[in-house]
């Protein structure tokens, strides 16, 4: 009997050394935090979990909106309907989430056809389009305040003009008067904007004088660096104020040195942004709210236009002209673009259009708005031509624009040659 009992206990420990081991699901994350893609256009997104010897890999994919976009139980994501919807990734369990936000816009041939931009309600964000591979990449509007031009040549800073960032030369004291700065008066100071012209020239150098004066800084023959001699105030999209001062750009590093701090020095911040891992880019961005760089733009050679809101300049009534926050179209650089008006719009003829680079050639005066009925209206018979970086030429035509509610820009493209 004793015997018969040990074999008895034996084989119940060794069924339960050998029961497998349950491993949970400890963290879920999605690889791809925003998502563009086309109607009919498939893309399979990337869950991370941990650890990965789980013994409950299994995820459940759901879309917020079946009608914009689909996910299937592998997470493979299908452009269904123009607009915006999140996709969302859970554990068996549902107690860890995580989400992406996806916008579905354009045709899947990118080349011709009818496109669909959205910039979102309240046009919260900015939309990088390619004229052969649709829209690039869609970015929060105003997740940065300043941004500088990454060429090792440059010294552009720009600010985020269309977020209601204002810029204001100190103008009651030189860099000595850091510690004393204030604002009074600066409902009276003139605030300095960036060009709607070109890329190559921000607010920060609207006081230039010519060479070697930049408008923040001299240039050092010697060095090559440019050091900076202006104080500024910034007010930002919350509308408090922080003192500014641009230190140097030290060229040989590509980097640039700056200081910034609230009115009475408190909060104070010394920060170097180098440009050097951000070249294949236009601009590399800045956030005084989180202290820290925004890698928000593709590639330069990615994209040919920018959906966003900016300010242009446009006439005053008396001669002159005055900023004014419009919704508009802004070319790349090296792009080149060209208006024709009174034409027939089915007309594919460019051999007298003039292509310019000004960036703002299409800009935003492709529509207005119609006080008597409160809609917006297209400029009729006008047609745009884009010369992109390899000389192919696109017409645009532009068939619908939906204002704040949606941010939603349609127009007709067509590929020329």
């Amino acid at each position: 009997m004793k015997v018969k009992l040990s074999i008895v206990f034996l084989l119940i420990i060794f069924t339960a050394s050998c029961a497998k081991e349950e491993i949970p699901i400890v963290s879920v994350k999605l690889l791809e935090k925003s998502v563009n893609l086309k109607v009919g256009e498939s893309v399979v997104l990337t869950a991370n979990i941990e650890p990965l010897n789980t013994t409950d890999p299994q995820l459940l994919w759901i879309s917020r909106n079946e009608t914009i976009a689909t996910v299937t139980s592998s997470g493979s994501l299908n452009g269904v309907a123009f607009g915006k919807t999140f996709i969302i990734v859970k554990s068996s369990t549902g107690s860890l989430v995580d989400s992406c936000e996806v916008y579905v816009n354009g045709t899947v041939t990118g080349s011709t056809g009818n496109e669909t931009i959205t910039l979102g309600a309240g046009y919260a964000n900015d939309v990088f389009y390619s004229m052969l591979n649709g829209v690039v990449a869609t970015v929060p509007r105003t997740n940065w305040d300043i941004a500088f031009q990454t060429s090792s040549r440059s010294s552009t800073i720009i600010i985020n003009d269309g977020a209601g960032i204002k810029l204001y030369t100190y103008p009651n004291g030189t860099l000595s008067a850091w510690n004393t700065v204030n604002t009074s008066g600066i409902g009276t100071w003139k605030t300095l904007n960036n060009s709607d012209t070109t890329w190559s020239m921000g607010a920060f150098e609207r006081n230039a004088l010519g060479h070697p004066d930049y408008g923040w800084g001299i240039y050092n023959s010697v060095t090559h660096d440019v050091i900076g001699d202006s104080l500024f105030i910034i007010q930002l999209k919350d509308q408090s104020y922080r003192k500014l001062w641009i230190k140097k750009k030290v060229s040989v590093d590509n980097k640039y040195i700056f200081q910034y701090a609230n009115i009475d020095g408190s909060g104070s911040v010394l920060d170097t942004v180098d440009c050097k891992a951000y070249t294949a880019k236009n601009f590399i961005y800045y956030s005084f709210a989180t202290s820290d760089v925004v890698d928000r733009e593709p590639n330069k050679d990615d994209w040919d236009f920018v959906v966003t809101k900016y300010l242009e300049m446009i006439p005053d009534g008396s001669g002159g002209k005055v900023p004014y926050p419009v919704i508009g179209v802004l070319t790349n650089t090296g792009i080149r673009s060209a208006q024709t008006d009174n034409v027939s719009v089915t007309s594919n003829d460019y051999s007298s259009a003039k292509f310019v680079t000004t960036m703002s050639q299409i800009g935003s005066d492709w529509k207005s708005f119609n006080m008597t009925n409160n809609q917006w209206a297209l400029a009729g018979n006008r047609l745009y031509f884009v010369k992109n970086k390899g000389l192919t030429v696109f017409k645009i035509l532009f068939t619908g624009f939906e204002g704040s509610s949606t941010g939603i820009v349609k127009f007709d493209k067509s590929k020329l040659n």
